[in-house]
């Protein structure tokens, strides 16, 4: 299992730090995009959508304005980036907006050490 120790952590964000250029959103759905809304009303609808459109379209003029892609961190990239990609547009990104990768760990690594192991490997 890849495991950072402080010196590392360091030594990892002053290495992406050096890099220039492109700009990551790691997105996470749940608690984030997804809200959980009132329980009574999952009990009185057939199929309840729970992703709040707004988050999804503030997202999405961000990563236009500011040509940010947008790498999935959430648990819900085991369904794959398609998957993922589909459903952000199925609830408002824009198409333009790039959905370009998942991080890969399957391991128990917190997300800081997901995405900084994704940063490491991926000049």
């Amino acid at each position: 299992m890849w495991k950072i120790n402080e010196l590392s952590r360091i030594n990892i964000v002053r290495k992406i730090n050096k890099r220039k250029g492109k700009i990551y959103l790691f997105l996470d759905f749940d608690g984030v995009i997804n809200i959980l809304g009132n329980l009574e009303d999952l009990e009185n609808e057939e199929e309840y959508d729970f992703c709040d459109a707004k988050a999804v379209k503030r997202i999405s003029d961000l990563c236009l304005n500011f040509d940010i892609d947008i790498i999935i961190s959430s648990s819900w990239r085991f369904s794959g980036l398609d998957f993922c990609r589909e459903y952000l547009v199925q609830h408002g990104l824009d198409e333009k907006v790039r959905v370009s990768d998942v991080t890969q760990s399957v391991s128990l690594m917190s997300r800081e050490e997901d995405i900084l192991q994704y940063l490491y490997e991926h000049e």
